[in-house]
């Protein structure tokens, strides 16, 4: 069962890529870049963004849609 708004949001991501896919099954990888990956991903409900605040500094946040996510709360 899928609860909340689906949010889509595009991110820099430097961390292991395979923990990012096993969270993000559906995630387009976009770009390699000389540090990391550029990621849109699509979810619903606040998962993802828990997930994505416990990934601290290996994660910024380039682009967002919907209100669930708040990049102040992410320190963008």
């Amino acid at each position: 069962m899928y609860s909340g708004e689906l949010q889509t949001i595009r991110f820099e991501f430097t961390g292991v890529l395979e923990a990012l896919l096993d969270k993000l099954p559906t995630a387009r990888i976009e770009k390699e870049t000389d540090t990391g990956v550029i990621v849109r991903a699509e979810a619903f409900g606040k998962g993802l963004d828990m997930w994505l605040r416990s990934q601290g500094d290996k994660v910024r946040i380039l682009e967002e849609e919907g209100n669930v996510l708040n990049c102040k709360r992410l320190r963008c």
